[in-house]
């Protein structure tokens, strides 16, 4: 019976999504991939969030994150091309 119930509690806190490394601990497994092992077929929502997560991530307005004095910034740019022109 303990085992029943050790399946059941570990396959309920998978499926509410708890972190796999938690349930692990819990089970006092000797590595999260032994409990993927076990109860990797309860997750079956998992891909579904990875590929929301990244659909949002895609979905966003991308922002370059290029230091303001970087020779990738528009000022720098212009101002790199400014100076090669009026060079002797």
């Amino acid at each position: 019976m303990f085992h029943v119930l050790r399946h059941t509690y570990a396959s309920t806190q998978l499926e509410a999504g708890e972190s796999v490394v938690s349930v692990s601990a819990w089970l006092g497994h000797a590595s999260p991939p032994t409990t993927l092992t076990h109860y990797a077929h309860f997750r079956p929502g998992a891909a579904k969030r990875g590929l929301a997560a990244m659909d949002e991530w895609f979905s966003q307005d991308p922002q370059p994150n290029v230091p303001e004095k970087s020779l990738g910034a528009p000022q720098a740019r212009r101002h790199a091309g400014t100076q090669a022109r009026n060079r002797p």
